[in-house]
């Protein structure tokens, strides 16, 4: 019986392809939209960390909003739980705390460097400074090589460990890839390993290229060591991640971990005798749910893609309101088949069934084609939001959270669409359809309201989407053409990279020099 109602779908698509197509469109851009923002909203606000092992026994020490460093003698915000911290701060975390049976840390920034690859021509890459227990706290295991081990926190070994994604973009997946030379600042490291595939680390928003060892900060971030700290200066810039012991809450370990924190600030500024040591003093941890791992973007663009996928929801709605519209006119030119279906004993069940199995098999086809729209809206998306933060990367997957989405989207449109027209078309009396349809195609005063009150539903959601999209376009608008109080015509904005100057103060100011005065020729 169901193969018979699914044939004749097909064919009733057949016979009238118009009809089929725009509805078939419709359902595409309303399903795929709706799809790619809420992989989005899923992969950026709520999913854990892609290819980790156990992601929900993972907790965090610093902030995961923050992200960049802070040099100086104190928390920049003392009215709150450390942001980062500092390299020592992190070894007496991991050597000190019995709670905790793994730590790590990472850079909070993601750099970008200009690579030498074999001696050949520089190439941007990103990368990050991370612990030698880095990939040993995630689970991680190497797709190619190995990974790096507690030894190197010992020494600056001159190791890289890379991403999947890059060994295939860069390397073409070649194995011979372990032992290869990469040059960073004038520092020669060699690639160990290959990351797994799927694996970005530990921050989401985020897929750098390399990972290397934090002891290398001096050569690869030249300046001064964020290594070592005197009194009372000091460098906070690393995250750091645990997992608990077996049955150790996070409220005892977030007190053991304050009590060793404690300690370290005390030995830090022991020797300081000043009226704000107790200021320096007054400095504390939380510990933070670590599956989601850190996210700079979290705060930045949560409200901006909620209220997106909201807007996003209401423009599916209204497009199931006007395929449903349709279909009510759609049904009311069938109303001499369904009358003679249903005066050869057809009952209102069996023809419900049969036009929700036509409106089903539209949505499943457009529901398939909203893969495709959906896959290129995400990456249109991402290119939006990396116009404010240019290190966001989100690929679009098509997993299982975002598949059930889609599923369930295209369910709930077929539901809508074929609902309200298919008990309208079977409730009317089947010796006044016969009459109707040998003059003509008569709606009746149910059908009527139906259809008025479907338009009232679009007119009612398409106004603040229209309002919303105006006061968007301004605001674009404005951004493109800012007010900034001084006439900028002929101004030019430029950004110049020293790359390996910056090593050589002296030589950097020579060809700053230089640079200044070429310009003002």
């Amino acid at each position: 019986m169901i193969s018979q109602d699914l044939r004749h779908a097909f064919r009733a698509m057949w016979a009238t392809p118009g009809f089929a197509a725009v509805a078939i469109l419709s359902l595409a851009l309303g399903i795929g939209a709706n799809t790619a923002v809420f992989s989005l909203w899923n992969n950026v606000l709520h999913a854990s960390l892609p290819a980790v092992e156990d992601p929900e026994g993972l907790v965090m020490l610093s902030d995961p909003a923050a992200s960049g460093l802070w040099r100086g003698r104190w928390n920049y915000s003392t009215d709150g739980p450390r942001a980062w911290l500092t390299y020592s701060e992190f070894e007496q975390l991991r050597d000190q705390v019995p709670s905790f049976s793994e730590v790590m840390a990472t850079q909070s920034n993601l750099n970008t460097w200009s690579v030498r690859v074999d001696q050949g021509v520089l190439e941007e890459t990103t990368g990050r400074l991370v612990s030698g227990t880095f990939f040993q706290v995630l689970g991680v295991r190497p797709a190619l090589g190995r990974l790096f081990t507690p030894a190197e926190d010992n020494d600056a070994h001159p190791y890289a460990v890379i991403s999947h994604a890059y060994w295939h973009r860069r390397f073409g997946g070649r194995p011979d890839v372990i032992g290869k030379p990469l040059t960073i600042r004038s520092t020669a490291v060699t690639i160990i390993g290959v990351a797994p595939q799927g694996f970005v680390g530990e921050t989401s928003g985020q897929s750098p290229d390399l990972w290397l060892p934090l002891q290398l900060q001096p050569r690869l971030l030249p300046g001064s060591s964020w290594l070592q700290a005197t009194p009372p200066e000091k460098t906070m810039w690393l995250r750091v991640f645990a997992r608990l012991k077996p049955g150790v809450t996070e409220a005892r370990a977030e007190a053991q971990a304050n009590a060793v924190f404690q300690a370290g600030l005390e030995s830090f500024y022991g020797d300081i005798r000043s009226e704000r040591r107790a200021e320096f003093l007054d400095q504390r941890l939380r510990i933070y749910p670590g599956a989601r791992g850190a996210s700079a973007t979290l705060e930045q663009f949560s409200s901006s893609v909620t209220v997106l996928l909201a807007s996003i929801g209401t423009l599916l709605l209204m497009a199931c309101a006007n395929l449903a519209n349709l279909f009510l006119a759609r049904g009311a030119a069938r109303q001499g088949e369904i009358a003679v279906r249903a005066a050869l004993g057809a009952t209102g069940g069996r023809l419900i069934r049969q036009l929700a199995t036509e409106g089903l098999a539209l949505a499943v086809v457009g529901g398939v084609a909203a893969i495709g729209v959906a896959s290129l809206l995400h990456g249109v998306l991402v290119r939006m939001l990396q116009a404010a933060d240019s290190d966001f990367f989100v690929s679009f997957s098509f997993d299982l959270p975002v598949a059930i989405f889609g599923v369930a989207a295209t369910l709930a449109a077929a539901l809508v669409v074929v609902s309200i027209p298919a008990v309208q078309l079977t409730r009317a009396d089947t010796r006044t359809r016969l009459l109707g349809a040998g003059r003509g195609v008569v709606r009746s005063m149910r059908e009527s309201r139906s259809s008025r009150w479907l338009v009232t539903l679009q007119l009612a959601l398409s106004l603040p989407l229209l309002v919303a999209a105006g006061l968007l376009v301004q605001t674009m608008v404005d951004l493109q053409r800012p007010n900034l109080g001084f006439r900028a015509e002929r101004l030019l904005l430029t950004q110049v990279s020293l790359g390996e100057l910056t090593e050589d103060g002296a030589r950097r100011d020579r060809v700053m020099r230089a640079l200044h005065a070429s310009i003002e020729r």
